[in-house]
């Protein structure tokens, strides 16, 4: 009986033994090979060629075809590329907490797998398939139970394979406005009412080919194109041209914008931007032919893109200020040249007259406008003459706003900027 004992308590001590190295090792395991070791699928992101989501409303399938994501199920149109990337990448760095429950008799109701809230499947370009099931049940913790392939294990996994077995179809489809790369594009034109303009690319360069005087602001223009080919809808209202009645109601008839793009080889995109009788955001495009509806954020900035909101502000005032030696200041209050020889307060003059910006463009006068500042280089030659008149209150995006009538003789034309702005100057302090 003693030897027994014995030969039993050693077998413990083995096992014990066994268990406790099992356990050093993995707790000193590399941790790349650690966190692989945890973790429930077995395929690479390279193998994945498609992968589909099945819950109870709908079935939503996504495939690779030519290198480019696409969805199948329930429709069939382009994919948003980077969601599905994502979502590829997420299931497959999704590691498992611990095994709730091991063996042939498991009752899978108790975990919500004999009806899981979602199967996902991921089909690599072989054909074969890693199936993962999410329970419907979860724990006290709120962490998920997922089911790998035909295994008889119950893994206990984080809540993040809840949201990836709710996905909708708007989570996965290409909903931005333009699909075109913006790259391609070499001209934009704009129709807002009787306002109508084209921006075309020469040489890398937009420019207005009717008004070659006007400097265009390059990062402006670059930014309308981006908000093209980057705005996401928030839900497509008609996955074709809606009906004649339709598109009365909505706006369409009278559109508040029309908006075209022209690729190198001459192909034409439109879009018609209007907020209908419900004052909802829509947009209808043509390549593809979808009606959209965006935010009114989104929808308010493509309004408010007409020419001036194209033209370079700082044209007025770009002159190279390191070569400024004299500042000429004369306004009803005050006359004096100051020299720029080191002192803070007429460099701070230069800089900060250097970095003005138009806030409204406004047609060449003869209005007479009494303050004037120049500046002069080394050898007395005119850098710049900026002159401005009286304050005035004038309505900018529905709001009152005391703005100066200015000009520069850098440009032909006029313009008003804030007082705030002229005020900043602090010319009366420079001594």
């Amino acid at each position: 009986m003693k030897r027994r004992g014995l030969l039993i308590l050693s077998a413990a001590v083995l096992v014990i033994g066994g268990y406790a190295l099992y356990e050093y090792r993995v707790d000193h395991m590399d941790p790349e090979k650690k966190e692989a070791s945890m973790l429930i699928a077995k395929s690479t992101e390279e193998q994945i060629s498609g992968f589909m989501i099945e819950n109870e409303k709908q079935i939503i399938e996504v495939i690779k075809a030519d290198n480019i994501w696409k969805m199948t199920k329930p429709i069939q149109d382009q994919a948003n590329q980077v969601a599905a990337k994502d979502f590829i990448t997420g299931v497959l760095t999704e590691g498992f907490i611990e095994t709730a429950k091991e063996g042939s008799e498991i009752d899978w109701s108790a975990f919500g797998l004999d009806k899981p809230r979602a199967t996902i499947s991921l089909t690599s370009s072989d054909g074969s398939k890693e199936i993962f099931k999410v329970g419907s049940a979860k724990n006290f913790e709120g962490n998920s139970f997922i089911r790998h392939n035909d295994s008889n294990k119950v893994l206990v996994a984080s809540s993040t394979w809840f949201a990836k077995a709710d996905k909708k179809i708007g989570d996965f489809r290409d909903q931005r406005l333009m699909r075109w790369p913006n790259s391609t594009v070499t001209m934009l034109t704009f129709e807002h009412g009787k306002e109508k303009f084209t921006l075309t690319r020469k040489e890398n360069i937009w420019m207005n080919m009717d008004q070659l005087r006007i400097r265009l602001d390059q990062n402006k223009v670059r930014e309308i194109l981006g908000m093209l080919n980057n705005t996401e809808a928030l839900e497509f209202v008609s996955e074709k041209a809606g009906s004649a009645q339709d598109m009365k109601d909505w706006g369409f008839s009278k559109p508040s914008l029309k908006l075209s793009a022209q690729q190198e080889d001459g192909k034409i995109w439109t879009a018609l931007f209007s907020s209908g009788q419900d004052r909802i955001y829509r947009v209808a495009v043509s390549d593809p032919q979808f009606v959209l509806k965006l935010s009114p954020v989104d929808g308010e900035k493509f309004l408010m893109a007409d020419f001036d909101s194209f033209r370079d502000r700082r044209e007025a005032f770009r002159f190279d200020r390191t070569k400024a030696k004299l500042v000429q200041i004369k306004t009803e209050k005050l006359s004096k040249d100051l020299k720029n020889e080191g002192d803070d307060s007429v460099a701070e003059i230069v800089k900060k007259i250097e970095s003005l910006g138009v806030t409204l463009f406004l047609p060449a006068s003869k209005q007479e406008l009494k303050n004037e500042v120049t500046i002069l280089d080394a050898e007395n030659k005119q850098l710049i003459k900026f002159n401005w008149g009286s304050p005035q209150k004038i309505k900018i995006v529905g709001s009152d706003t005391s703005v100066v009538q200015a000009r520069s003789s850098l440009v032909d034309y006029d313009f008003y900027i804030t007082e705030q702005e002229i005020n900043a100057l602090k010319l009366q302090d420079s001594k």
